[in-house]
């Protein structure tokens, strides 16, 4: 991530959250980047959701939410390859 807007050192972990379009929901479990105003880590979350189906199982779509750095959230989107 970069910014010259603010400083990076917030925990990102507690700020993410990632879904599907299937409306499978999971917080991450940790980040393990740095702090500054251009950082590079890693965001994780866990395979399976609460509810138990993996979180990948079915989804075409993954919605990544970070909320309050610089902005109310910030929404990254990726589309899910299927497997053959």
């Amino acid at each position: 991530m970069d910014t010259h807007s603010v400083e990076l050192s917030m925990d990102l972990a507690e700020l993410s959250t990632l879904q599907t379009d299937l409306g499978v929901s999971v917080a991450a479990l940790d980040w393990s980047g740095g702090s500054g105003h251009h950082v590079v880590g890693v965001l994780r979350f866990p395979a399976v959701g609460s509810t138990g189906p993996a979180v990948l199982e079915g989804a075409q779509l993954l919605i990544l939410t970070i909320r309050d750095v610089d902005a109310p959230s910030r929404v990254f989107r990726w589309e899910v390859a299927s497997l053959p």
